[in-house]
């Protein structure tokens, strides 16, 4: 899989889009842009030229704004269910410079491999037609689990998915962890912020 430098994805966007559209966009939306650094530049995955197009079209011929974009953006790309096969990291790939194979070194290509799973995960689940079970059966998985998607979450706590990610805007609810263009919460981290709002019966009453 060849990665692509921003004047590559410039060229692939619109014979007009330039490489400091592509800057703007990627510094605009970064959540949506998970990049690798080799030999000092930075290099994206084929498959963000979707959500490039996308914003171009969105901006250009949609001529919808910033905000806008950004719900279009976590409602389209959010639980993506594209296979991407995860290509097997060398020690070139894993490296910024000298061989550095340290954490903050290889962060990237750990994220990238991340997604990759999940999506693979995502749609072997659609095949099998377990995400179309009884919600009974869902909330049965999530409580088994210790770390929930953003929608998980959302289920968990009884809320609407834009609710929680209006939250997180706001710096409200739950702590969380992002993964790329992943959020993911921690299941204990949702109990600690339930039992901060937790009242006690006797203050019940007392409020009362």
């Amino acid at each position: 899989m060849d990665w692509l430098t921003i004047p590559q994805m410039a060229k692939k966007i619109d014979k007009d889009a330039s490489s400091n559209l592509v800057r703007r966009y990627i510094k605009r939306f970064p959540f949506f842009f998970v990049g690798q650094l080799h030999d000092g530049i930075m290099h994206y995955p084929p498959d963000t030229m979707d959500i490039l197009k996308r914003i171009y079209n969105l901006y250009r011929r949609k001529k919808k704004n910033r905000k806008e974009i950004e719900e279009i953006l976590y409602q389209e790309y959010g639980n993506t269910t594209t296979i991407i096969q995860p290509e097997k990291p060398d020690i070139e790939r894993l490296s910024i410079k000298g061989g550095d194979t340290s954490l903050p070194a290889i962060m990237p290509e750990i994220t990238r491999l991340a997604d990759a799973f999940e999506r693979i995960a995502t749609a072997l689940e659609k095949q099998t037609g377990t995400g179309s079970q009884p919600a009974v059966i869902e909330n049965q998985s999530i409580q088994d689990k210790e770390i929930l998607t953003d929608k998980e979450t959302a289920f968990y706590l009884g809320l609407a998915d834009r609710t929680l990610r209006d939250w997180r805007k706001k710096g409200k609810g739950p702590a969380f962890v992002r993964m790329g263009t992943k959020i993911r919460y921690r299941k204990t981290a949702i109990n600690e912020y339930l039992d901060i709002f937790t009242v006690p019966p006797g203050e019940q009453q007392k409020s009362n």
